[in-house]
């Protein structure tokens, strides 16, 4: 038999034992401590190469929507006018689509326009009205339409990501009816100006003179 002053003393290291193993295991399982905060983060489940094409697709949709709003402010027809607040709803709409993507697939999209695009407005909030329509539809309408087009062709036939190759299916229609509407609008001017290249009954000639290009950096 352990006499009974020696038993005790067994007993109370074990319990100090347990009680000591318990509160380091319980520390390390509670949220928010040392061990949890430190745990690494789960990195995109989208392959690299997709995400390229997924932050690209909404660099389209941001550049026209901030674009337009600055044809909005800027712009004198109403042609421009709804035309701008069309690009508005319809590319926020598709922006929308691709950040419920990113979130689930854990990558990051712009949310500004490149620098190019940047450049671009810098430049065109110096022009006239008129001449800001006729680079608005040139550049945000047509030239920046015909590349979102390749762009959404680009991306059904290369991207692995199924939600993303549905996303350009999608959006490509929007994009061709916005070339389309840009010129239409082009061809509508043109048709009706005169051999000068002037402004005809209040509307703008948008093909007077040529688009601002600024090239990119």
């Amino acid at each position: 038999m352990i006499p009974n002053k020696l038993s005790h003393a067994l007993m109370q290291v074990a319990a100090f034992t347990f009680l000591h193993t318990t509160g380091s295991v319980l520390a390390q399982d509670k949220p928010g401590s040392a061990a949890t905060a430190q745990a690494p983060m789960a990195s995109s489940s989208m392959v690299k190469a997709d995400q390229a094409l997924l932050k690209e697709m909404a660099q389209v949709n941001v550049a026209e929507i901030n674009a337009a709003k600055l044809a909005l402010s800027k712009s004198q027809d109403a042609k421009v006018k709804a035309y701008a607040q069309k690009m508005i709803d319809d590319h926020t709409t598709a922006l929308q689509d691709l950040q419920a993507i990113a979130q689930k697939k854990g990558v990051t999209l712009p949310s500004e326009p490149d620098r190019a695009h940047q450049a671009k407005a810098r430049a065109m909030e110096k022009l006239s009205a008129s001449a800001f329509d006729r680079s608005y539809v040139a550049e945000g309408g047509v030239r920046d339409h015909t590349k979102a087009h390749k762009l959404m062709k680009r991306v059904e036939a290369k991207a692995r990501d199924a939600e993303l190759k549905a996303a350009a299916a999608k959006m490509d229609p929007v994009v061709n009816e916005h070339l389309a509407s840009a010129k239409q609008m082009q061809g509508d001017r043109k048709a009706g100006s005169t051999a000068s290249g002037s402004s005809v009954g209040g509307k703008t000639d948008f093909s007077a003179e040529p688009a601002i290009i600024v090239p990119s950096p």
